[in-house]
């Protein structure tokens, strides 16, 4: 019996932490500390984000699939999930009535987090009502955010930290000259710099709600950091610190989108 997408990616999620765990420290041991971990890190970050394509995936067929009905709970079972019986799982089972006008009844997959009477939504292929999957937008869109905020870091961080362990393997020197450029100010710098004070400042002034000032504040962050990167990359500084000013980009960013999302989930995809 399999479990509904939900319940799968937390039980994938963890899984995958043990093993990238497990993973990078036998990696580690042989190849180089940060080799072990940006492989350790790289296995549940992209696990996460397959799982946010999921999530995407259901939302937008739950959402757009003509053969779709609006369902309720009606009952919620306790389903064997092995031969013997003494491992059980929750089964919501949703009545609703199709185009035709016709009541049918369909079931959710394992571990399902419903309960009796909560609003679902059915979408069943033609001719075979009894087969259709039952979910709810939320659940695929709360589940689309959490994946994605939970792969972006790991996914990040192990690029660079693996890039990072190559570097080494390059055994390169740096000569007073490339110090003397990674260091230098540039135009770029104090323009970055004041993206990011600036919006963190002047967030508290937006006209708008607290999730609106916080998506502000993190937007202008984001920007700058973006900026540094153009900079670092422009300026030919050390890849270690354009890469970690990469790594801080793309996680502000994705807690930017999230905001966004989460303001109105209802216009968004």
């Amino acid at each position: 019996m399999g479990y509904d997408l939900a319940s799968a990616f937390v039980l994938a999620f963890f899984g995958v932490c043990a093993v990238g765990g497990i993973v990078g420290f036998l990696l580690a041991k042989l190849l180089g500390f940060e080799f072990g971990l940006g492989v350790g890190l790289l296995i549940p970050g992209v696990v996460s984000l397959g799982f946010t394509a999921a999530f995407v995936t259901e939302f937008r067929d739950f959402r757009d699939n003509p053969s779709r009905a609006k369902g309720v709970v009606v009952a919620v079972e306790d389903r064997a999930v092995n031969e013997s019986g003494d491992i059980t799982t929750p089964i919501a089972v949703a009545e609703f009535i199709t185009q035709d006008g016709a009541t049918h009844r369909a079931e959710s997959k394992g571990g399902s987090g419903l309960h009796t009477g909560d609003e679902v939504i059915v979408v069943y292929p033609a001719g075979a009502p009894a087969r259709g999957k039952v979910g709810r937008l939320n659940t695929f869109f709360g589940g689309a955010i959490a994946s994605m905020l939970f792969g972006t870091f790991p996914t990040s961080a192990a690029i660079f930290f693996l890039v990072s362990w190559f570097e080494d393997k390059r055994q390169r020197t740096p000569t007073r000259r490339e110090a003397e450029r990674a260091s230098k100010p540039t135009q770029l710098t104090p323009i970055a710099n004041l993206m990011m004070v600036g919006g963190l400042v002047g967030a508290g002034f937006w006209s708008g709600s607290v999730l609106q000032q916080i998506m502000v504040a993190f937007g202008a962050v984001s920007l700058g950091l973006w900026v540094h990167v153009v900079d670092g990359v422009l300026m030919r500084r050390d890849l270690r610190w354009t890469l970690g000013m990469g790594v801080l980009a793309i996680n502000f960013s994705a807690w930017v989108l999230a905001l966004w999302l989460l303001m109105d989930p209802a216009s968004q995809w």
